[in-house]
């Protein structure tokens, strides 16, 4: 008789092994050096970037090296700016006194990467949409604008998960076979994802799998107001 391990078992068994993992001198090093990169790593929206930048704060090259070379705590204070889809972020290195500073400054003020969006970002009346302070045109007579107004011109709605047949229903494109019922969606969602990452800098923004559509989930507290 083949016995089956129930899933509290597996858990268990699973952690046992994790924890046997960790004590792995290489394992716990290299935890230890992650924890210590992010410890380091400070981000702050593109305005407070500016205002830091023009007080002259930054590590030169030759204060870097010295520090580092002294074993000096030096932190990396970044930032992505609005308006760009540009994937390089904008970064300055920093002593351990001014980063605990900025640490201090920004306490508990959320510094998003994206801004966030008022309202629905779909117009249906101007047929644009509006991520990442940027707007696109949407042409009104094609199923991608029939695909905003379903999960972006209802602010309501927005992060709601959808079931594919649902939107098939609404779009008018009754489809029976499950496999092109995917398919279809598929190909009008890929190269609307691939626009709106090179337009407004957004990658992967709406999540399709083989039984409903949704925005990307990362995006829903990110950008838009939920």
């Amino acid at each position: 008789m083949v016995s089956t391990m129930s899933e509290s078992e597996l858990m268990k068994k699973l952690q046992r092994r994790m924890d046997e993992e960790m004590k792995d001198p290489v394992i716990k090093a290299q935890i230890a050096a992650l924890k210590n990169y992010f410890k380091h790593l400070i981000y702050i929206q593109p305005k407070l970037y500016e205002v830091l930048v023009s007080l002259n704060i930054a590590l030169t090259a030759k204060e870097e090296r010295n520090a580092r070379k002294e074993n000096k705590e030096i932190f990396t204070v970044y930032t992505k700016l609005d308006h760009t889809t540009q994937k390089n972020l904008l970064s300055m290195k920093v002593n351990r006194k001014t980063g605990l500073a900025i640490k201090t400054l920004i306490g508990s003020e959320s510094q998003r990467m994206f801004p966030k969006v008022e309202g629905a970002p779909f117009n249906v009346i101007y047929s644009t949409l509006t991520l990442n302070n940027m707007t696109i045109d949407i042409s009104r007579d094609s199923n991608r604008f029939k695909l905003c107004e379903i999960l972006l011109a209802d602010e309501e709605d927005i992060g709601r998960v959808w079931n594919i047949d649902e939107v098939l229903e609404i779009m008018g494109n009754p489809i029976e076979n499950d496999r092109a019922k995917y398919e279809f969606l598929y190909g009008l969602v890929k190269p609307f994802n691939e626009r709106i990452e090179k337009q407004l800098g957004i990658p992967k923004f709406i999540d399709l799998n083989y039984t409903s559509v949704t925005i990307n989930p990362v995006y829903i507290h990110a950008i838009l107001k939920k």
